[in-house]
């Protein structure tokens, strides 16, 4: 069975102006879209101090686009991955100091017990920005990503002109 585009939300639609619907059809689909409650944003307890400032900086950042309770978690991931890749990266940076060390000296043996290392290194920062990319793009924290969660701005500054009004006074 194929499948289309997902659901937007009824007031996304409304302001986008693209889709018009009947005062009933946006009533029933206001009636069976899922409602979240606005709750405190809390970091997950497994998180160092410093992650939980950055937890809280990132996520009222993120509560102007809709971010909830619900999503708590998936940042808090993602903090986590990212400390994991710095941390990759720091000890990457040692190994190569010590590889070039043991190069100078001649000991190539263990030069190439070392490059082992890296390589190891190397795939878990890869698995650390590929997890970084996928956590970041669900909560928008890329600008095509973003784009995607951000509700356009209502045309409800500007007066609604009918094209039909200028005939009105004819009638009245």
């Amino acid at each position: 069975m194929p499948r289309g585009r997902p659901r937007q939300p009824v007031e996304l639609l409304i302001k986008k102006g693209k889709k018009h619907l009947t005062k009933a059809e946006i009533e029933d689909r206001k009636k069976t879209e899922a409602k979240v409650k606005t709750e405190k944003i809390v970091a997950a307890k497994y998180l160092s101090r410093s992650q939980v400032t950055e937890f809280n900086k990132i996520a009222k950042s993120l509560q102007e686009i809709g971010m909830t309770h619900l999503d708590s978690n998936i940042l808090s991931m993602y903090l986590k991955s990212q400390e994991n890749y710095i941390r990759n990266t720091k000890l990457l940076d040692a190994q190569y100091k010590q590889m070039e060390t043991a190069e100078k000296m001649g000991n190539y043996e263990q030069s190439v017990e070392i490059f082992q290392t890296i390589k190891t290194i190397i795939d878990e920062q890869r698995k650390d920005v590929s997890l970084c990319k996928t956590l970041g793009s669900e909560l928008g924290l890329s600008v095509s990503s973003r784009c995607r969660l951000i509700m356009p701005k209502s045309s409800d500054d500007k007066p609604k002109v009918n094209k039909f009004d200028k005939f009105k006074a004819d009638y009245d």
